[in-house]
């Protein structure tokens, strides 16, 4: 699929994704909403975020969601086993943002503490991050995590993403989110390193 450099298809973000151990689906809301909610309002992935306990509810997901898979520069993917259990979603990933000025692509990812330290968070930013190269070559992937948030950094770096800089990020009253520094990392396709299960497991 030969698309312009600037303009995912529409049909990108509607594509399933397919790696070793994982399937990367589209988000359901149907299918998808309360499960994702489980991984998103349990306090140890609210800490790994910089969030306060119980600063995320079930609604709140539901309109962002919404928002995003609404607009024509975002997606998200719903993580599943290899075999495509329902009955398993293991987290959510997902491009917040892909500027077609710069042919950045922020994505991010979240796990269910449950399936952490096994690999899969690697596994599933290598496949999404593959994808938006077979789609666009020159694209910069981008991920921006709290400083604190070490083993996302660490991740991100196994995978051939380098540290570009930080970024001070303001209070957030909606989510109760203190404020604090992000650090950004940077991924190019000639340095992306295929997930490899010998790594560190993050």
């Amino acid at each position: 699929m030969t698309l312009p450099p600037d303009i995912p298809d529409p049909r990108f973000f509607s594509a399933v994704l397919q790696s070793p151990r994982l399937t990367l689906r589209p988000y359901s809301e149907d299918r998808d909403l309360n499960a994702i909610a489980e991984i998103l309002t349990d306090n140890r992935v609210l800490k790994s975020m910089g969030l306060p306990p119980s600063s995320v509810s079930t609604e709140s997901i539901r309109e962002t969601r919404r928002s995003l898979i609404s607009r024509p520069d975002a997606g998200d993917w719903t993580i599943l086993p290899a075999t495509g259990d329902e009955s398993s979603i293991i987290g959510e990933i997902g491009i917040s943002e892909w500027d077609r000025q710069t042919f950045i692509a922020d994505i991010f990812a979240a796990l269910h503490p449950g399936f952490q330290r096994m690999g899969y968070g690697s596994e599933a930013v290598s496949t999404l991050a593959g994808y938006i190269f077979e789609t666009n070559p020159i694209a910069t992937v981008r991920v921006q995590t709290i400083e604190s948030n070490k083993k996302a950094v660490r991740m991100a770096v196994n995978l051939g993403f380098r540290i570009t800089g930080t970024k001070f990020v303001p209070p957030d009253p909606d989510t109760g989110f203190p404020g604090g520094n992000a650090v950004i990392l940077d991924l190019r396709m000639h340095d992306l390193r295929a997930f490899d299960p010998e790594q560190p497991r993050e």
